[in-house]
């Protein structure tokens, strides 16, 4: 799938993983929940994890 992303969304979605980041550990049903970026958008947030089950990262997805 293809996005087309604002400049202004750009600034949204750092600050969007920004907040992310500071609000590990990520409640265990990360998976579903969905953040609500100024009201404009709808991003559902991905925990990646290795073989081994561990999180090493966070992904979005625009709805």
């Amino acid at each position: 799938m293809h996005y087309i992303v604002r400049l202004q969304a750009i600034k949204q979605i750092l600050i969007a993983i920004f907040l992310a980041v500071l609000l590990f550990p990520l409640p265990a049903n990360a998976e579903e929940c969905t953040l609500y970026v100024s009201g404009q958008m709808n991003w559902k947030p991905f925990l990646m994890k290795n073989n081994a089950g561990e999180v090493h990262g966070l992904m979005y997805e625009i709805l």
